[in-house]
C-alpha cells in the first residue's frame, strides 16, 4: 500500500502489519486530477531546486565567514555541515511553499547558530532578507502543527498549477493539522498504467477505507456561504452534490467509521454522525443511520437493499459499476475491462451465491405498486415512437435471467427484508449450474389471463423467503416464473406488477427442485426439432386503442407460442424455408403459412373476432387477416342468450379450427420465364402439421398447398395492395365501429398494429347480416362479408 508522507510530499510504502495509521481523501474526479507519475515528476523537481538552494546558501555562509580568518571560517562551516545535516535526518528545517507565493524561512535552529558565531553587518543583512519571506509567528504556527515539509523550489514546476495537486495539497494539510503523517489518495497512491495493482487496489479498496483513521470527503461543488435571497443554505447543495452520484463513494462513505465533509476551499460541513447531518445523508442515499454510525452493521443488511444503494449511482467505466460493489458484498474476482456491466454484474452476483443463502438477490424488481392483483388488464407498455433497436427480443417477450442485469435493477427495493420465518421447503441452498440456478422453491400455479391457448407452458410464482417491509409478516415475495419444453427447467418472466403471496396462497404452494435459467432463455423454451426448418419469432402486439373500449385476447393458437400479457409479446416458432430443400431448380418449397391466431373478445358487447398473421416465405413478408366468425356475423350464435363461457369457449374453438385447418388464401403469382403475373388460390400451411416429406397432392381449384405445382412457379405478394385490412361492425345505437390491423418486421421483431375507431353513422336499414370485412376486387361480396371459395377467410394484404 501506497502512502503520502505529508511532511516530505513523496509517496512511501507499507506492507502488511507494517501500515502506519492514515487519514484517506474521498472525492469526485475532474479533469486535471494529479496522477502518481506527476507527482513523482514533482517531487524529483523539488529535491533538485532543494539541493541548488543548499549549495547557494553554504556558499553565502561561508563567504561571510571567510572575513573572520582560516580557523573562525572552518568552525563556521563545520558547524554549518552539521546543522544541513540534522535538518535533512529530521526534515524540520525548510518549511514548504503552499503555492501562495510566499517562501518559508530557514528554521531557527539554523539562523539562531549563524548569529551566536558573529553579528557581521553583511551576515544580518542576509538574515533579515531570509526572515521577511514570511512572518516569524507563522514559522511558529507551523512548527506547532508538526508540518514542516522540504524548502520550496524557487520555481513552481507547471504540474503543481493543476488542481489535482492544490486538493492533494490542501488534503495533506488538513491531515497534517489532525496529527496525521500519511494521507491515502487514489489519484497519486495507485499506477494507473499497471493494470494489476489497478485491479489489486479496487478489490482492496474497502478495506483501506475501513481502515482509515479518518476519510476526508470533499464536495468541491457545495458552496458554504450564507445565501443572499431566499431561504436556501448550504444543505440544499449538499443534498444534490455529484459526490452522492458516483459508484465509488458509496464505499467510501460507508467504510470508514469517521467522515468529515468539507465544501469547496475545504470549508468543514460536519461528520457523518452528527445528528442533523446524518439525517440529510440518510435521505439523499437510503442508507439508515444505524449504518452510518457503525459501519460492521453494513453486513447485517441484506443484499437488496444494499444493492438499492447503489441502484441510482454512475461509474465512467461501465464495469466499474459492478466492481466498486465487491467491498459492499464482501467478495473479491478479477476485473477484466471489456466484459461490459452485464457481464461484470453478473459475476458479482455469482460471487455473492456463492457465500450467502440471502433470498432478496433474486427480489430485484418486486416493487410494489397501488394494485396489490397478480394480474392486471392487458396494455402494451411500449409507446408509439419506440425505437426497437434499443430492445433486446428476450427482453421484449419477457424473457430473463434470474439474476438482474446492473444495480439499476434493484432501484426501490430498499423496502424488502429477510422473512422473519422460513418457509419449509426443504434444503435452502442454491447453486449456479450449467442449465442456471438450481434451487428448491415453493411453487403456486398463476393465471395469465388467457381462457386458453394452444401452447402447454404453465406460470408459476416462485416463493422467496423474503417480503415487503409493509406487508402482512405471513406474506412472501414471488419471482414469476415460466416453465419451458426442458423438465424442470424455468425462466424468469418479467413483470410490472407486485407478485406476492398471502399466507392462505401459500400453503397450497408445492416445494420443487428447479432450474431457474440465467443465459438465453429461448434455448429451452422450444425442442430442437429434427427436420431443421424451425424459426424462433418474436411478434410485439400494440393494440392500446382497441383495449381502451373494452377487447382484450382471450386466446392465442401459436406453435410452442409463449405469451407476455404485460409485454404485450408473443414468441412463437414458424417455418425456415431456408433450410428446406426443393426440386424444379427452384431450392425453395413455397409456403404460406400462419404464424399465430390472436383472439380478441369484448364482454360488455359480447363480440370477438380473430386477428391471423401471415408468412409468405417464398418473399420472407409478413401480413395479416382479420376474420369475424362466420356464425356470430349470420345470428346462428344467440349471443345475449348464452353464457358467456359458453361463448368464449364457442369462439375459441373457432380459433382452433382456423389454426388445425387454416384453409387457402389468393396470392399473385408468377411463372419461373418471366410470365405475366396471375391471380392463384393457395393453400395456408400450419406449422404443427407442416411436412417434410415431398408436399402434397394439388386441389382442383389448382391450389399448391405447400407442394409445388407443375411447372413449378413461388407466390410472390403483390405490392399493389393496401397494407393493412379493417372490417367495421355496429356498436351502440347509431355508432359504429371500424377495426383495422397492420402487420410489419422491424430488426428481429414482427409489430402487429391492431387499432379501432367509433363514428356516428346514418342507421342501416335492415339486412339480415351485420356489416362485414372489406374486401378486394377479386373477393365475392355476398351480404356484407367476403367469401373466398366459400370461405370467410378475409383479405390479405402485404406488410
Amino acid at each position: 500500500m501506497r502512502l503520502l508522507n505529508v511532511t516530505t510530499l513523496e509517496l512511501e510504502e507499507f506492507y502488511g502489519t507494517d501500515i502506519p495509521k492514515y487519514a484517506i481523501l474521498s472525492h469526485t474526479w475532474g479533469r486535471q486530477e494529479l496522477t502518481m507519475a506527476e507527482l513523482q515528476t514533482i517531487a524529483k523537481h523539488r529535491q533538485a531546486q532543494k539541493q541548488r538552494l543548499e549549495q547557494k546558501q553554504l556558499m553565502a555562509r561561508a563567504s561571510a565567514a571567510s572575513s573572520f580568518g582560516p580557523d573562525r571560517a572552518e568552525a563556521v562551516r563545520m558547524m554549518l555541515l552539521s546543522s544541513m545535516l540534522v535538518a535533512m535526518r529530521t526534515g524540520r528545517s525548510y518549511p514548504l511553499n503552499y503555492g501562495n507565493g510566499h517562501h518559508h524561512s530557514r528554521s531557527k535552529s539554523i539562523t539562531d547558530g549563524v548569529e551566536e558565531v558573529g553579528s557581521d553587518a553583511g551576515s544580518e543583512n542576509h538574515d533579515h532578507e531570509l526572515e521577511h519571506r514570511r512572518p516569524q509567528e507563522q514559522d511558529e504556527r507551523d512548527r506547532h502543527q508538526g508540518f514542516m515539509p522540504v524548502i520550496p523550489p524557487t520555481a513552481p514546476h507547471p504540474l503543481e498549477l493543476k488542481p489535482g495537486f492544490t486538493k492533494i495539497l490542501s488534503a495533506a494539510k488538513q491531515a497534517t493539522s489532525d496529527g496525521h503523517r500519511y494521507l491515502w489518495a487514489d489519484t497519486i497512491c495507485i499506477d494507473r498504467t499497471n493494470g494489476y495493482e489497478i485491479s489489486e487496489a479496487i478489490n482492496s479498496m474497502f478495506t483501506w477505507y475501513a481502515n482509515a483513521t479518518v476519510c476526508y470527503a470533499h464536495l468541491e461543488d457545495v458552496i458554504f456561504q450564507e445565501y443572499k435571497s431566499g431561504y436556501r443554505t448550504w444543505e440544499h447543495d449538499f443534498a444534490k452534490s455529484r459526490w452522492f452520484t458516483r459508484g465509488f463513494t458509496l464505499q467510501e462513505l460507508v467504510a470508514p467509521r469517521r467522515v468529515i465533509f468539507f465544501a469547496q476551499g475545504w470549508q468543514w460541513l460536519g461528520t457523518k454522525s452528527d445528528p442533523i447531518l446524518s439525517k440529510h445523508i440518510e435521505k439523499v442515499t437510503k442508507i439508515e443511520a444505524k449504518v452510518l454510525s457503525d459501519p460492521s452493521q453494513v453486513f447485517k443488511i441484506c443484499i437488496a437493499r444494499r444493492m438499492a444503494w447503489a441502484s441510482q449511482r454512475k461509474t465512467t467505466r461501465p464495469e466499474d459499476t459492478a466492481y466498486c460493489l465487491m467491498g459492499l458484498f464482501g467478495v473479491n474476482m478479477p476485473l477484466l475491462y471489456g466484459e461490459g456491466l452485464e457481464g461484470a454484474f453478473t459475476r458479482l452476483q455469482e460471487e455473492i451465491i456463492k457465500i450467502s443463502d440471502d433470498h432478496t438477490l433474486f427480489a430485484w424488481g418486486l416493487v410494489k405498486q397501488d394494485s396489490s392483483s397478480l394480474m392486471m388488464e392487458y396494455s402494451s407498455p411500449h409507446p408509439e415512437d419506440d425505437d426497437l433497436d434499443k430492445f433486446d427480443p428476450d427482453e421484449m417477450a419477457g424473457m430473463t435471467g434470474i439474476l438482474a442485469k446492473s444495480p439499476a435493477d434493484f432501484a426501490g427495493m430498499d423496502g424488502v427484508v429477510p422473512a422473519t420465518t422460513t418457509i419449509a421447503q426443504g434444503d435452502t441452498s442454491y447453486k449456479m449450474t450449467n442449465k442456471g440456478l438450481k434451487i428448491r422453491l415453493k411453487l403456486s400455479p398463476v393465471n395469465i389471463g388467457l381462457v386458453s391457448s394452444s401452447t402447454s407452458h404453465r406460470y408459476y410464482l416462485g416463493v422467496l423467503n423474503c417480503q415487503h417491509s409493509q406487508d402482512d409478516p405471513s406474506s412472501r415475495l414471488g419471482m414469476l416464473l415460466t416453465e419451458t419444453d426442458t423438465p424442470n427447467v424455468l425462466f424468469r418472466t418479467r413483470t410490472r406488477m407486485y407478485t406476492w403471496l398471502s399466507g392462505a396462497a401459500l400453503a397450497t404452494a408445492e416445494p420443487r427442485t428447479v432450474y431457474i435459467c440465467q443465459n438465453n432463455p429461448a434455448r429451452f423454451l422450444a425442442l430442437q426439432d429434427r427436420r431443421g426448418h424451425e424459426l424462433d419469432v418474436l411478434v410485439l402486439v400494440k393494440a392500446r386503442d382497441l383495449v381502451s373500449p373494452g377487447y382484450q385476447i382471450v386466446d392465442i393458437q401459436a406453435r410452442r407460442g409463449h405469451w407476455n400479457k404485460e409485454f404485450g409479446t408473443l414468441r412463437a416458432t414458424g417455418i425456415d424455408t431456408s433450410k428446406l430443400g426443393g426440386g424444379g431448380g427452384i431450392g425453395i418449397v413455397p409456403v404460406v403459412y400462419q404464424l399465430a391466431v390472436l383472439t380478441f373478445w369484448n364482454q360488455h358487447m359480447r363480440r370477438g373476432f380473430h386477428v391471423r398473421v401471415l408468412v409468405d416465405s417464398a418473399s420472407g413478408t409478413y401480413f395479416v387477416d382479420l376474420c369475424q366468425p362466420e356464425g356470430q356475423q349470420t345470428g346462428e350464435v344467440q349471443r345475449k342468450e348464452a353464457p358467456e363461457a359458453e361463448e368464449l369457449k364457442w369462439l375459441r374453438n373457432e380459433a382452433q379450427k382456423r389454426w388445425e385447418s387454416p384453409g387457402q388464401i389468393w396470392v399473385v403469382s408468377s411463372g419461373n420465364s418471366g410470365a405475366l403475373k396471375q391471380t392463384r388460390m393457395v393453400d395456408i400451411a400450419n406449422p404443427d402439421t407442416f411436412g417434410g416429406s415431398g408436399g402434397e397432392e394439388q386441389t382442383s381449384s389448382g391450389s399448391v398447398g405447400w407442394g409445388k405445382e407443375q411447372g413449378s412457379w413461388e407466390p410472390v405478394l403483390d405490392q399493389g395492395f393496401s397494407p393493412h385490412v379493417s372490417f367495421t361492425e355496429a356498436w351502440e345505437k347509431e355508432y359504429m365501429r371500424t377495426v383495422r390491423a397492420s402487420v410489419e418486421r422491424k430488426k428481429d421483431v414482427v409489430v402487429l398494429e391492431v387499432s379501432s375507431m367509433l363514428w356516428e353513422a346514418a342507421p342501416a336499414p335492415p339486412t339480415a347480416t351485420a356489416p362485414g370485412l372489406a374486401g378486394s376486387d377479386t373477393s365475392e361480396h355476398v351480404a356484407g362479408e367476403v367469401k373466398v371459395n366459400d370461405v370467410n377467410a378475409g383479405v390479405a394484404v402485404t406488410a
